[in-house]
């Protein structure tokens, strides 16, 4: 019994770094297997940043529902942290989207669809169609106000003209008014003159 416990001892001391070694080999290796499986989703980020970069509004779409279906819902850590970086990715995404419909709101429509069907498609807080609208409305208003603003400096430059031309007929005529009563008026005193002298 004593010898079967030192065998036994002995055969722990020899082989169980082996089979610790072994199981962790066996782990890593299944570990990497589920890696290789499903390596398409730790590349998911990177891929959409790749589409986002070549303007590929298709392939960013298809790539954030991918995410969305297979690791949005998953409780892993590794899982969650790749939804977190696509979540991420894709918030910065639309609002870029966003601030390119807005800032090019006077485009037409055609520019503009391909933008608002992405925005839709990754879940766009906001509503694209209204914000294009409003910022369509702004840049009409802009427009407007830019037209009012030179047509009344227009007027006021003509109105200026026209009380110019009309202050300078006053004064001709009124010179012309003036002027001949002060030639009778001087006749008359040439004539009141001669009148004393004889």
């Amino acid at each position: 019994n004593e010898l079967y416990d030192e065998l036994a001892e002995s055969g722990d001391k020899l082989y169980k770094p082996l089979l610790d070694a072994k199981r962790d080999t066996d782990r890593t290796r299944s570990g990497l297997q589920v890696l290789r499986q499903y390596r398409f989703l730790f590349e998911i980020p990177a891929t959409i940043l790749d589409s986002m970069a070549a303007k590929e509004y298709e392939k960013v779409v298809k790539e954030y529902r991918r995410a969305k279906v297979l690791v949005s819902k998953s409780e892993r850590p590794v899982y969650q942290r790749v939804w977190k970086e696509v979540e991420k990715i894709v918030k910065d995404f639309r609002a870029e989207l966003l601030n390119q419909l807005i800032t090019e709101a006077e485009l037409p429509w055609e520019r503009h669809r391909p933008l608002v069907i992405c925005l839709v498609q990754l879940d766009c807080p906001v509503n694209p169609v209204g914000q294009l609208l409003l910022a369509r409305q702004q840049s009409l208003q802009n427009l407007l106000d830019d037209a009012y603003q030179t047509l009344r400096a227009r007027v006021d430059t003509a109105s200026d003209r026209e009380w110019e031309r009309i202050s300078m007929e006053r004064s001709v005529l009124y010179d012309s008014d003036v002027g001949p009563k002060r030639a009778t008026s001087d006749s008359d005193a040439a004539a009141s003159e001669q009148r004393v002298r004889s």
